[in-house]
């Protein structure tokens, strides 16, 4: 059995540290790939692999979200925290009337008490000891 129009590997090409420095340093300045690849003498698509480090920060990944954001932010949880933590003996209720004094938006007190249960607060009222 003959293979018939498969296609060749790429060729790869290398680039001197001196063309990859010209390539990030003119990608820095927002100028085109395809000006950059005229001026490097490379192919579009090799400044724009290059580049792509450069405009959107390597490190940066993209964080995919679905669903309905969540009402309290991650600030809410600490203050909500802090809160719970001075005054151990308070209702969910009075806990949520603290927190709703410093918001723009109100929770209700079963999303307090539910962000309470994340944070391993169990009961509001200290239990009595035998």
């Amino acid at each position: 059995m003959q293979v018939t129009g498969t296609m060749a590997p790429r060729r790869r090409i290398s680039l001197t540290p001196n063309q990859v420095s010209t390539i990030e340093k003119t990608a820095s300045k927002n100028n085109s790939n395809g000006t950059i690849a005229k001026a490097v003498d490379v192919k579009k698509s090799t400044v724009a692999y290059f580049a792509r480090f450069v405009r959107g920060g390597a490190g940066a990944a993209k964080v995919r979200r679905w669903g309905r954001p969540p009402l309290l932010s991650s600030r809410d949880i600490h203050s909500l925290a802090r809160t719970v933590k001075v005054n151990r003996a308070s209702s969910v209720e009075e806990i949520t009337r603290q927190l709703n004094a410093s918001r723009a938006r109100l929770v209700r007190p079963h999303t307090v008490q539910r962000a309470m249960h994340k944070l391993n607060f169990m009961s509001t009222t200290p239990a009595t000891k035998p």
